[in-house]
């Protein structure tokens, strides 16, 4: 978190003297608040190293038992509470688990040193083996094992392995306890002690070499390295002679390091500060499988107990050899069983799509492989892909994305057959394998199944939608590659979406034809255009009432170099599919912009030009840079440039479209709404975005001196463009007919081919020539009188 000091704070607003004094004292306060915590750290490692220092001291000296046992409780306890204290500010539920285990732990040892300690306080002397201390010693090592065999299970399970931990451990305890007892001398508890210690140390290293967690592996680190210490010391005090071991000798002074240690690396040590290099954790040093084998340690408490039994009392060490093995075996088998489950939901995770379960890539080209060439009868490849996916997406968020895949998925698995595969291929993609469907008849009835009942209104969040999507259908073909059929699918939708959408198409070599064909003209695009070879056209606009001319739209128009003239309608949405629009774009608005400001200093007229933008166009953010140069490198007046945009282009980024053009407008350069009533004519474009004109398209003039309908929707057109103060275009005005209902209309501006069609840089400069020679006629007839001739 980050802290606001009071400098900073003065440099934000002004500040008072009583304000500033306020702020001073809070910083003073927090300065103060994180050195008492850092003070309180230190101060708890010093009580720690007093600790080990005194009690070293005191053994050396020798003759001070009594004390030598109360800093060896002081050391127990201090560890005790320490794991308390860890365990109730742990947010972890499994780590609270482990702390309050240890804790429990250590509280035995506590409870048997204070045992010890007050006997020996009482009487003088230490007390008889086996003394109620003993077992208290003897039962501290269990929590530990059960800590180190405590695995990390779901809530939703039910963790079997806690109950057979417990089980062992009593069994354990139990063969502890009779070993003890029924086994003359001493020295069987050294024994007891030796055996706890190794068992101790191979659990919780196992468990450290195979716990990925950082903050669980840094428990069990510590914790491992208390055992050693643990260990080590306790086989020096025995192996060491001790010549004070009954005044306070090294056996108190190695329990007690033992415990300091282990409090000192708990406690933590100081954040190193910023700038300081950072020692990484080291790498997993087992592999996954062995984690639960921790488990083992307390198994080998109960086997070498029963060992011991087994010498002196055969039926004691029997059976509880027997009861050991039993419940290790169990237990191993419920962690196989574990292990088995996790290895399952692993593949099946590897193979499935987590969102809706379905059959993934992976597995999908697995079943393609089994399916290719197999079976009686023919199977096909469905290739479906969602229509406006992204349209959802980007209005209603990605949950509601993901909520209506499930929905797609789950109307698949009640519409195709049992025994088809159905698959997510990735994003909005499902695939279906047909298996020995029969004829392309049958596989066209199941794939236009899907999409009557994909179009059905969904409810969804609260929302009804109405979906729709393309499907692409390649049969199988014995020696075939699966990634040929994908490809050969894929091409099949995509025919599907050039076709309008919400269709199906099947894959022929025409659709291969036609991509290679798409490629090779793809490239042959690219280099005309980086050679600047796009040329330009110019189509005249003239007004409907005073039949004079006043603009011209230009059109992009290429020659190809072997095929001659390409269609606009072929080779412009090939440059929008490939990103080449850009530069085209760009080159036909320069070139435009020039030619018309030569025409206009040449003939002394102000002569229009519109130019159609893409909307990768207006996406790019130097779009409207650029215009403004080129503006200012032609000559051009910015008032004189109309860029006309269609309705589609809108619905995609209207935040960015808005933007542009409000820049455009403040620049003097009107805007044109193309093709209106082609797309989603919603007239929510013409109140809140700034359009000068309206062009409506050629379709709603077909016929118009015939058919009312359409008659009635161009006047309706016209007189809202009217109301709104803006200009109306109608283009292709192909009959006398329609141009003289334009005019009872009384649209302003009219192109179409009656009146000329798109000319060339050279015939268009004559054209103007000729309108200027001929002074007594207007433009307008000037270029109707051969058409009506014709």
């Amino acid at each position: 978190m980050h802290h606001l000091s009071a400098d900073d704070l003065n440099d934000t607003m002004p500040l008072n003297q009583p304000q500033a004094g306020l702020l001073s004292f809070l910083e003073m306060g927090h300065r103060a608040l994180m050195r008492a915590k850092m003070t309180q750290r230190k101060l708890v490692h010093f009580s720690i190293t007093a600790l080990a220092v005194a009690h070293l001291a005191i053994c050396l000296a020798g003759g001070q038992v009594i004390l030598s046992n109360v800093i060896q409780l002081l050391a127990v306890l201090s560890a005790a509470l320490l794991c308390l204290r860890r365990a109730r500010t742990c947010g972890d539920v499994h780590l609270r688990r482990l702390w309050y285990g240890l804790s429990t732990a250590f509280g035995f040892w506590a409870a048997a040193q204070a045992h010890y300690t007050g006997y020996l306080a009482l009487r003088a002397v230490p007390p008889p083996h086996p003394d109620v201390a003993d077992f208290f010693w003897l039962s501290y090592s269990f929590p530990i094992l059960l800590v180190a065999s405590c695995e990390r299970a779901k809530r939703s399970e039910r963790d079997w392995t806690q109950l057979l931990d417990a089980s062992q451990t009593g069994i354990a305890a139990i063969q502890v306890c009779l070993a003890v007892l029924m086994i003359p001398g001493a020295m069987v508890i050294d024994r007891v002690y030796d055996i706890q210690g190794f068992a101790m140390l191979f659990a919780c290293a196992i468990r450290y070499s195979t716990t990925r967690g950082d903050e669980e592996r840094t428990f069990f680190r510590n914790l491992t390295v208390f055992v050693l210490c643990y260990d080590v010391f306790g086989l020096l005090s025995q192996i060491v002679p001790q010549p004070h071991l009954e005044n306070g000798g090294i056996r108190d002074l190695a329990w007690s390091l033992s415990f300091l240690t282990f409090s000192a690396m708990a406690i933590g040590l100081p954040k190193p500060q910023s700038g300081q290099h950072t020692v990484k954790a080291p790498a997993i040093l087992l592999p996954a499988h062995i984690h639960g084998v921790s488990a083992l340690g307390l198994v080998l408490t109960s086997v070498a107990s029963s060992v011991l039994l087994l010498i002196y009392h055969l039926p004691f060490g029997f059976w509880g050899l027997i009861a050991a093995c039993v419940v290790f075996a169990a237990r191993m088998a419920l962690r196989e069983s574990k292990l088995y489950r996790t290895q399952v939901e692993l593949e099946h995770d590897n193979l499935h799509d987590r969102l809706t379960g379905l059959p993934n890539r992976v597995l999908l080209e697995r079943e393609l492989e089994r399916s290719n060439g197999s079976g009686s009868g023919k199977s096909f490849l469905l290739l479906l892909d969602l229509d406006r996916f992204k349209i959802f997406t980007d209005s209603f968020g990605r949950a509601f994305g993901d909520q209506l895949l499930t929905h797609i998925a789950d109307l698949l698995r009640s519409t195709v057959r049992v025994g088809d595969v159905i698959s997510r291929f990735g994003g909005d993609e499902f695939v279906v394998v047909l298996k020995d469907c029969g004829e392309e008849l049958k596989a066209k009835e199941i794939a236009d199944r899907i999409l009557h009942r994909l179009s059905a209104p969904i409810l969804l969040d609260q929302r009804i939608v109405h979906v729709t999507g393309s499907i692409g259908i390649a049969a199988f073909e014995e020696g075939r590659s699966t990634l040929d059929l994908l490809n050969r699918a894929d091409a099949a939708m995509y025919m599907a979406k050039s076709a309008g959408k919400n269709c199906v198409h099947f894959f022929d070599r025409s659709i291969l034809d036609r991509a290679a064909e798409d490629l090779e003209m793809e490239s042959d695009l690219r280099q005309s255009v980086e050679d600047g070879r796009i040329s330009v056209a110019y189509q005249p606009l003239f007004t409907v009432d005073t039949h004079r001319l006043v603009a011209f739209e230009a059109l992009a128009r290429w020659e190809h170099p072997r095929q001659g003239h390409i269609s606009p309608e072929r080779f412009i949405p090939l440059a929008e599919e490939t990103g080449l629009i850009l530069q085209l774009g760009m080159q036909v608005l320069t070139k435009a912009c020039f030619q018309v400001a030569a025409w206009n200093r040449e003939f002394g007229k102000s002569l229009c030009l519109g130019v159609n933008v893409s909307g990768q166009q207006l996406a790019e953010k130097s779009f409207f840079a650029q215009i403004d140069q080129v503006l200012k490198d032609s000559g051009l007046d910015p008032s004189l440039l109309r860029l006309e945009i269609t309705e589609s282009v809108l619905i995609k980024n209207q935040e960015r479209v808005a933007e542009i053009l409000q820049a455009a407008c403040a620049s003097g350069i009107e805007i044109c709404l193309d093709d209106f009533g082609t797309g989603y004519s919603a007239l929510n474009y013409l109140v809140h975005l700034p359009f000068h004109t309206i062009k409506i398209d050629r379709g709603f003039l077909r016929d118009v001196e015939y058919d009312t309908t359409r008659a009635m929707l161009v006047r309706t057109i016209v007189q809202l463009a009217k109301n709104l103060n803006k200009k109306v275009v109608a283009e292709g005005v192909e009959t006398a007919a329609q141009l003289d209902f334009l005019a009872s209309v009384q649209c302003d501006l009219a192109q179409g081919y009656l009146l000329s069609r798109p000319l060339s840089a050279e015939r268009t400069r004559d054209f103007l020539k000729s309108l200027l020679a001929e002074r007594s006629t207007s433009y307008f007839q000037l270029c109707l009188e051969p058409a009506l001739k014709a």
